[in-house]
């Protein structure tokens, strides 16, 4: 009899319960966002194989953490404003979590909700890393990395993003190589304001419309109830070679769960079907779709790294860091499909 293989680390255990690291981490933090059924298993696991959170990390040497040990306590902000599955929280914040503990840095998870009532807690500690553009007034005193946002940033704020343009690329040489006659691009309104400033949008937008293909923006809010209507009533009004585009990954779900329903799939994914992220929400639709890949643990270390460099070297110049995507092809993680010169 084979012996099963010893959990060392967070891939080990999502590996055996056949889910995503991220599900894992969020499952060992009893995060409400998962099912009690799943969050109780993997729990099980962890307990049985004698494995908790702050042994999953590669050991750092001793060196190493004593050179970053002196730079925390750190604030790392996250907004559960609405209960809910964050792609953009769920896929960088536990990778934060990991590469601190390796570091040996202190650090304090808080919501947003806390330092809105409370912002004198934002001198308990020596710098910041969050996620997206917050609705909460930042000091300017305080150190600070942003992961995505594309907002004017302030004094003594970093930024490590995605580059936005070259997402627009990708997706607008998708569809073109498609050759779809119409665009529909989906987005749930309340998660960013001035949606159609977004480079993302206005670059995709105007270059597909240059193209003669024209966008329609189907957006659709948290409490939606006709999504399915209207995204019917615009695949029956018009051509039939239409191409959809979500804008990250709780617009995909909106968006393959609307078709699944429809039994619509089938027909436009992969051919025509382009998701921007591989959140583990949308891995159980079928036909699998194309995606295209932020490399959020990329984006992650580069913010933590960075964080720390800024607090090592205060009167350094601020910089915005972009990371280049990639479009990904289904079921070939590893096939980079590339741009048209």
């Amino acid at each position: 009899m084979t012996e099963m293989k010893r959990i060392r680390n967070l891939t080990d255990l999502a590996k055996r319960m056949g889910c995503t690291a991220t599900a894992v981490s969020m499952a060992l933090r009893d995060s409400p966002q998962l099912s009690q059924e799943l969050r109780e298993k993997i729990q099980k696991l962890a307990r049985e194989n004698n494995f908790s959170p702050r042994n999953y990390s590669r050991r750092k040497s001793v060196r190493e953490k004593k050179r970053y040990s002196h730079l925390g306590p750190l604030l790392l902000l996250h907004n559960d404003s609405y209960n809910e599955p964050n792609p953009a929280r769920d896929q960088t914040m536990p990778c934060a979590f990991q590469l601190l503990n390796q570091y040996g840095v202190e650090y304090s998870y808080v919501e947003i909700s806390e330092l809105r009532a409370n912002p004198d807690r934002f001198r308990e500690f020596s710098g910041l890393l969050y996620y997206n553009d917050q609705e909460i007034d930042i000091p300017e005193e305080l150190p600070a990395m942003q992961i995505f946002g594309w907002k004017e940033l302030k004094a003594n704020q970093d930024r490590v993003t995605v580059d936005d343009e070259k997402v627009a690329e990708l997706s607008i040489d998708f569809f073109l190589r498609a050759g779809v006659k119409r665009v529909a691009m989906v987005w749930r309104e309340d998660m960013i304001l001035n949606f159609y400033e977004h480079p993302r949008v206005k670059r995709l937008e105007r270059r597909l419309n240059a193209e003669g293909v024209p966008v329609t923006p189907i957006l659709f809010s948290r409490e939606d109830t006709d999504f399915v209507d209207r995204l019917q009533d615009y695949i029956r009004k018009g051509d039939s070679s239409i191409g959809f585009f979500a804008f990250n990954a709780v617009s995909g779900l909106k968006l393959c769960s609307a078709l699944d329903i429809m039994h619509l799939m089938s027909l436009y994914a992969p051919g025509n079907l382009l998701v921007c992220d591989n959140d583990f929400l949308l891995q159980n639709f079928w036909p699998r779709f194309h995606f295209i890949d932020l490399n959020f643990s990329m984006l992650t270390r580069r913010a933590v790294d960075g964080l720390l460099w800024r607090l090592e070297n205060p009167d350094s110049p601020e910089s915005v860091t972009y990371l280049s995507p990639r479009l990904v092809s289904p079921g070939k993680t590893n096939q980079i499909i590339t741009t048209r010169n």
